[in-house]
C-alpha cells in the first residue's frame, strides 16, 4: 500500500528522463527506493528515489525502426522483470539485476511461432500496432504477459517460467490479478454485438473459472479475493432508448420544415436530447475472484471517471454528474457507501450530457479528476493541474494542495478500455513521482 504524505510535500528533484513510447505515458513503479521508468527505442531505466540521480539505463540493440519497453514489474532485492517488443523482430522479458545487468532473457510466442501459429509479433504493419500490457506474477515464480495487437484484434496472454518456457496460453488480454486468479478479455468482433467476454483463470494451470459479457463493463482494479468491475449498461440503455425517441421526433421535425440542416438541425436534435437526460446510476460491482459471483453492487450517480484502492478497506472512486465532480468513498467488503467529497463544479459535462463539447468517452475523461492513490488514511486525486491530497474518512478534510510544474499533458485513457483515466502519477514510500513527457518530478519531505 502506497504511503501518503500527510503534510503540503516539497519538490525534491526534478530530471530529463526516457520518452515514452508513441505519447502513452507509463506511470512510474516505485520499488525499494527506487523509480523505474520504461521508454522507447527498447529502453528502461531506474532512478534513485530521493535524488532523481540514474542508477542504471538498460538499453539493448535496436533491430527494427521502432521499439520500446512495457511498465517495469519489481520482484524485490532490486530485481525486476522489463517486457521489450522491437517491431517485426521480437518481444522478449528481461530479468533485470539491481545494477542494470540482464540476468536472464524469455521469448514470449517463441512456442506458438514454432508450432507454426502467428502471434503477431512479426506482422509486417506500416507502423506498430502491438500494445504491451502490464505484466504480472503468475504461482510460484512465474509471471504472465500480455499483449494486444489492434489492427487484427488480436489478444494474447501466456504465463512462464524463465527456463523452462511457456506454462499455458490463452487469447485475451490480461486486465487485473488477485493472489491465484488472471482477469482477461478476448478480442471483441467488428461488426457484431460481440464487445469481447471476461474470463477468469486459474493462475496455476490456466483453466478457465468463469466468463461473463464485457460489453459494457470496465474492470477497475482487484484486491485480496475480489475483482472490482464498472457497470455503465444502465445508462448505455437509457441512452440508446433516448435516441429511438428522439429520432422520431426529428423526422417529424423535418417533415415540417424540410430545409432543416447543418448546425440548424444539430442544435433541435440536441435540445430533443436535453428534454431527456440520461438519469440512471452507474454501478461498482465487487465479483468474487474464483467464482464470478457478485458479492455486492454501488450505484452511483453520473458517469465514473477514475478508481483507486482499497486502502483501509475503502475505495475511492470519482464520478461526474453535470458539471459537478465527487469522490466517493465505498467500503470495500460491503460496497457501503461512506460518503463523498465535492471536487467542484465546472468540469465538462459527459457526452450523455445533450451540449456536450466531447462526443467520445475517451476524449472526455482526459480532463476529469483522476484518484493517484490511496492508503489507510488518504487519498490523492488530481487535475492537470493541481494534486490534492485528503482524509479518507470523514469529515474529508483536505489536507494539501500543490500546483504541478507545468500543465500536465499525462493524463490518458488506459489502453484497452479507453473509459477510465490512468495519471501518469505514482506514490510510494511517502513520495509522489509525477512524468510528463521527458520529464520526471519527484514530491516529498526533504531529509
Amino acid at each position: 500500500m502506497p504511503t501518503i504524505p500527510r503534510t503540503p510535500p516539497e519538490l525534491l528533484f526534478s530530471a530529463q528522463v526516457l520518452r515514452p513510447y508513441s505519447g502513452f505515458v507509463e506511470r512510474p513503479v516505485v520499488s525499494e527506493g527506487v523509480v523505474l521508468l520504461a521508454g522507447d527505442d527498447a529502453s528502461a531505466a531506474a532512478l534513485d528515489g530521493a535524488t532523481g540521480r540514474q542508477v542504471f539505463l538498460l538499453s539493448v540493440p535496436l533491430e527494427s525502426a521502432e521499439g520500446y519497453a512495457g511498465a517495469p514489474l519489481p520482484l524485490g532485492e532490486g530485481r525486476s522483470l522489463v517486457a521489450m517488443y522491437q517491431k517485426d523482430a521480437w518481444l522478449r522479458v528481461h530479468r533485470v539485476g539491481p545494477g542494470g545487468e540482464i540476468e536472464a532473457i524469455d521469448e514470449p510466442g517463441a512456442e506458438e511461432e514454432a508450432r507454426g501459429g502467428d502471434a503477431r509479433i512479426v506482422a509486417h504493419d506500416g507502423s506498430c500496432k502491438l500494445f504491451l500490457m502490464p505484466l504480472a506474477r503468475g504461482a510460484a515464480d512465474d509471471y504472465l504477459v500480455s499483449w494486444i495487437y489492434r489492427q487484427v484484434r488480436y489478444h494474447r496472454t501466456e504465463c512462464r517460467a524463465f527456463g523452462e518456457g511457456l506454462r499455458w496460453a490463452c487469447e485475451e488480454a490480461l486486465l487485473a490479478t488477485t493472489g491465484d486468479v488472471a482477469l482477461g478479455v478476448t478480442a471483441p468482433v467488428r461488426g457484431t454485438d460481440d464487445r469481447g467476454t471476461l474470463v477468469a483463470r486459474d493462475k496455476r494451470i490456466g483453466s478457465e473459472l468463469w466468463s461473463m459479457p464485457a460489453r459494457h463493463r470496465t474492470v477497475a482494479g482487484a484486491s485480496g479475493r475480489m475483482f472490482f468491475v464498472l457497470d455503465r449498461s444502465a445508462r448505455i440503455a437509457e441512452d440508446a432508448a433516448r435516441k429511438v425517441a428522439c429520432d422520431e421526433e426529428m423526422l417529424e421535425a423535418l417533415a415540417e420544415e424540410p430545409a432543416l440542416m447543418g448546425e440548424a438541425l444539430d442544435r433541435v436534435e440536441r435540445s430533443l436530447r436535453a428534454k431527456r437526460p440520461v438519469q440512471a446510476p452507474s454501478r461498482m460491482v465487487a465479483l468474487d475472484a474464483r467464482t464470478g459471483v457478485t458479492l455486492w453492487e454501488a450505484e452511483l450517480p453520473g458517469d465514473v471517471v477514475s478508481f483507486g484502492g482499497p486502502g483501509g478497506d475503502v475505495l475511492a472512486v470519482v464520478s461526474v454528474e453535470g458539471t459537478e465532480a465527487r469522490l466517493h468513498r465505498l467500503d470495500a467488503r460491503s460496497g457501503a457507501h461512506l460518503g463523498h467529497s465535492s471536487l467542484g463544479a465546472g468540469w465538462r459535462s459527459s457526452p450523455f450530457d445533450a451540449w456536450a463539447q466531447a462526443r467520445s468517452f475517451e476524449v472526455w475523461s482526459n480532463d476529469m479528476p483522476a484518484v493517484v492513490a490511496v492508503d489507510d488514511e488518504a487519498v490523492v486525486w488530481s487535475s492537470p493541474e493541481e494534486l490534492f491530497a485528503e482524509r479518507l474518512r470523514a469529515p474529508f478534510d483536505k489536507l494539501w494542495q500543490w500546483p504541478l510544474p507545468a500543465p500536465c499533458r499525462g493524463f490518458r485513457p488506459r489502453v484497452l478500455d479507453r473509459v477510465l483515466n490512468e495519471p501518469s502519477i505514482s506514490v510510494g514510500e511517502g513520495r509522489i513521482y509525477l512524468r510528463d513527457g521527458w520529464s520526471l518530478w519527484g514530491l516529498g519531505a526533504r531529509g
